[in-house]
This record gives structure tokens, C-alpha cells and sequence, in this order.
């Protein structure tokens, strides 16, 4: 949930009741722009598609394919661009496998030149503005048109419901929603959006002495899904394993935005005695793959094209691991081709499951792996990367937590990086960790890569016991 300066100071100055209003009037809201008439025509055509046969679902995918390309050629200048200088015509590209007469994008190419991305075509005032950092911590600014933003959530309610959940059920969620001002010590620790039955926790309260509060409000609500970070679903499962709690017992559990780590996964589904479904996706929606019942992730061929390459970007073989390279097939107001997302997953050839769903199966995503950072009160939190997703001046970052209450910041400054991007940061790491954390910032020209050449955007030396 997010407001104004103004309407921000009234939420944390006002009664809990009136914070509960705040939030369920802000659901109402993004209500109405999530489930127009495209998300119903998306829903019910997706819940009919999914069991049609792999070679029809691959049909269907190349003719949105041959869609959105020819609308990037016509209305986006960078692609236009691109196919002039490369002698290339629309009509060259009819299938998934003609992709690789295209370049692949990073995500600084379209940081740098984000306008030449935007549709001449689509009308502004119509899209849904993102800002995102993603694992890299690089802020970047995403317009997605009205009936991506309505497909995405036609495809993630298509998800919930293998899991037997849908439009009304109880949801918690535990993600990054600042619902909660940091300073407050005492419960609840979580707020109540009224429009879609959803009570929202705060991940940046968790503690040993707030985990009983999170326990009770959870018993009394009784979800039928909890839905988050797997961070913090873990804190919350590993509490309940230990203290023997049988209380409550959701339909299903769905994890996203975090790398699910398979000791997190066994100890959740133990706690609550139901099913893990992990979800996988980005901001930029150019890759989509979703966990069914039987454990298989699967590849959503009619929400974009997933390639999966190596350094030269070439096709990895059978069981390799490689880079995750994402097509959106619905994105006119910012068509994004051949996407290089910055995460790493295993290809599989196509094969069926037996959940007899058409989509192919993809392996498990690589990336995504953070450490908490633990406060000076004995707080873990996870996902600070939302202290960069907005559009600061800010190339890359990296958070190392050097002791208790010592943060080490890395930052790779933009040239027009100023006092104005320092404050930000500043109020951001605040409002998550507290004012007993002592911030370090060093200033470098890059940020070091591991192995896999990506980077851990949190890196806490500071010994957790879980």
C-alpha cells in the first residue's frame, strides 16, 4: 500500500481503525483496475486453456508472438530502430525460434533509454507505472498497459486456484507492505483490507517476542491462503513447528519474490500441513512460471517466452543452467523482447506432467537468494531492495550488515545522483530497520559478481539462529 507524503504522515498519525480504512479504500481502489472486463475474459480463457494439448498452447504463443512484435516495430522507436539497422522486417520473426535474429536487452539498456521502449501508440495516462530494482538493486521505471495489468492477476488467480483458492476466500499476506510504521513496538502488526478479505502483515516486525502476536492474529483469522516472501512465512512456520501449534490450517500456501529454499519449503508445509505452490514472475512481465500440485513449475507459454541461455547467449542444453531471457506477449504500452530478467533457472526439454496441464516444465529458479538483515531489537527483515525501487539515481546497490547494528551500503551513483537520493535512502532504511542501525555508505564504480555472475543485493555477517 502506498500513499502521498501527505496522506503517508496521516496513515502513521491516525488510529488504528482509520489505518484500516486507509488500506481497505486503497484496496478498493486497485480493485477496480485489477479485476476489470480483461481480467474476466483472461481468467476464463486461461482456465480453459491450460489443459489443451503443447503443440496448440505453442500455436497460440507464436501468434501473440507475431502480435506484439509487429506492434513493437510500429510503435516502439527502439525496436524499430533495431530491425532497420539489422535489415529485419516484422515478418521474419513468425516463431519462438526466429527470436535469436534479435539482440538481448539488459536491464541497463532500457534504464538508460526507457522512453524509446514506450509504445508512441499506447495513451500514458492508461498505464500502471512500476518502479523496480529487482535482484541487481538497479532502479528501473516499467508502464504496463491496462490489459497486461489485468492479465497478470487473471494469471496469478488462475494459479491460486490449483490450489483450491479463490475470489473472496481469507488471504494473510506477509511481503513488504509498510502497513506498519517501524517505530511501533506493541501489536497488531498487521492491518485489514476489507475489500478483498485480506489481513496484511508487517514482514519488518518479525522477532522472537512478536512471532506469539503473529501466531494469535493468524489463529483468529484463519486463512484459507498465506501468501509472500517464504522469508517470512519460514519465521512464522519454523515458530509453529517448535511450539507444537496445529491452530491453523490454510487451504495453501503461495511463496513469490524470493527463491524458495527447499529446507523453507519442508518446514512451512510441516507447520501447516498443506501445500507450497512457489510462484515465479518480475515486475517487467516477461517471464511467468507457476508451481502446480504435483511440484513441477511450469513454463506460462501464453504469458510470454522464456529462453534460457548461456554467457553467450546461446540455448543451454537439457538440464543445464543459464540466464533467464523474457518476451512479454501483452505489453503494449512497453514491449519488452528478449529481456535479459538477471535470474538463473535449469531448462528442461519440453515434457508433459501429470497434472495434465499443456504448459511445459521448466526447472528451478536459481536466483532470488537473500539473507536477512537482523536489528538491534532482534527484527529479521528481508527484501530491502523496495528502498531502491524508487527512481532514484541509483545504477546499482548492495546492503552487507557487518555486525548488529552496523549496515555497510554500496552504491554505483548515477551522474545525477544528489543529496535529494541520500535522504531518500536514508528515510527508506529507517522506515524498514529503525534508528538504531548505523548506515555506512561507500561509493564504488561497480558492485563485484559471484560465479553465476550475479551479485547477493543482501549480505548479513551476522549469525542468525532460525
Amino acid at each position: 500500500m502506498s500513499y502521498s507524503k501527505a496522506l503517508k504522515k496521516i496513515y502513521e498519525l491516525s488510529p488504528i481503525y482509520i489505518q484500516n480504512f486507509f488500506v481497505t479504500a486503497q484496496g478498493f481502489r486497485l480493485k477496480r483496475k485489477k479485476y476489470g472486463r480483461f481480467f474476466e475474459h483472461y481468467f476464463e480463457e486461461l482456465s480453459r486453456m491450460q489443459w489443451l494439448p503443447l503443440e496448440e498452447l505453442i500455436e497460440i504463443q507464436n501468434r501473440k508472438l507475431r502480435e506484439i512484435i509487429n506492434w513493437a516495430y510500429s510503435t516502439v522507436p527502439y525496436y524499430r530502430e533495431i530491425f532497420d539497422r539489422l535489415n529485419l522486417k516484422p515478418a521474419d520473426i513468425k516463431t519462438v525460434s526466429d527470436l535469436h535474429k534479435l539482440p538481448i536487452i539488459d536491464k541497463e539498456t532500457v534504464r538508460k533509454n526507457t522512453m524509446a521502449f514506450v509504445s508512441e501508440k499506447y495513451p500514458l495516462r492508461k498505464a500502471t507505472v512500476f518502479h523496480t530494482s529487482g535482484t541487481t538493486g538497479k532502479p528501473l521505471t516499467i508502464f504496463v498497459s491496462q490489459n497486461c495489468y489485468q492479465r497478470e492477476y487473471a494469471f496469478r488467480w488462475l494459479h491460486y486456484s490449483w490450489g483450491g483458492i479463490y475470489r473472496g476466500d481469507k488471504i494473510a499476506t506477509l511481503a513488504g507492505h509498510p502497513v506498519v510504521t517501524i517505530n511501533q513496538t506493541k501489536p497488531p502488526f498487521w492491518r485489514y483490507n476489507l475489500s478483498e478479505n485480506q489481513l496484511i502483515f508487517s514482514s519488518q516486525h518479525i522477532s522472537s517476542s512478536n512471532l506469539p502476536y503473529y501466531i494469535d492474529a493468524l489463529i483468529r483469522f484463519q486463512p484459507n491462503m498465506i501468501h509472500g516472501y517464504p522469508s517470512s512465512i519460514y519465521l512464522i512456520a519454523k515458530y509453529i513447528v517448535n511450539n507444537r501449534i496445529t491452530d491453523i490450517k490454510p487451504k495453501a500456501i503461495f511463496t513469490a519474490s524470493e527463491t524458495l529454499l527447499e529446507f523453507q519449503r519442508k518446514v512451512i508445509e510441516n507447520a501447516f500441513g498443506c501445500k507450497v505452490y512457489n510462484w515465479y514472475g518480475n515486475t517487467e512481465m516477461v517471464s511467468h512460471a507457476t508451481e502446480c500440485e504435483l511440484g513441477n513449475m511450469h513454463n506460462q507459454l501464453l504469458h510470454s517466452v522464456i529462453e534460457i541461455v548461456n554467457e553467450n547467449g546461446e540455448p543451454v542444453r537439457d538440464g543445464e543452467e543459464g540466464v533467464i531471457v523474457g518476451t512479454g506477449l501483452d505489453n503494449y504500452a512497453m514491449p519488452l523482447i528478449r529481456y535479459k530478467v538477471g535470474d538463473t533457472a535449469q531448462f528442461l526439454a519440453y515434457r508433459n506432467c501429470e497434472c495434465g496441464r499443456g504448459y511445459p516444465i521448466i526447472g528451478g529458479i536459481i536466483g532470488r537468494v537473500e539473507d536477512y538483515v537482523v536489528t538491534p531489537e532482534g527484527r529479521f527483515v528481508g527484501r530491502l531492495d523496495h528502498v531502491f525501487k524508487e527512481n532514484l539515481n541509483v545504477k546499482e546497490a548492495q546492503i552487507i550488515q557487518e555486525d548488529i547494528a552496523h549496515l555497510k551500503i554500496k552504491i554505483v551513483k548515477d551522474e545525477n545522483f544528489g543529496d535529494e537520493d541520500m535522504k531518500k535512502i536514508i528515510s527508506g532504511l529507517i522506515n524498514r530497520l529503525g534508528n538504531r542501525m548505523n548506515f555506512e555508505f561507500e561509493f564504488v564504480n561497480e558492485i563485484p559478481r559471484e560465479k553465476n555472475g550475479k551479485f547477493r543485493f543482501v549480505i548479513s555477517k551476522v549469525k542468525i539462529n532460525l
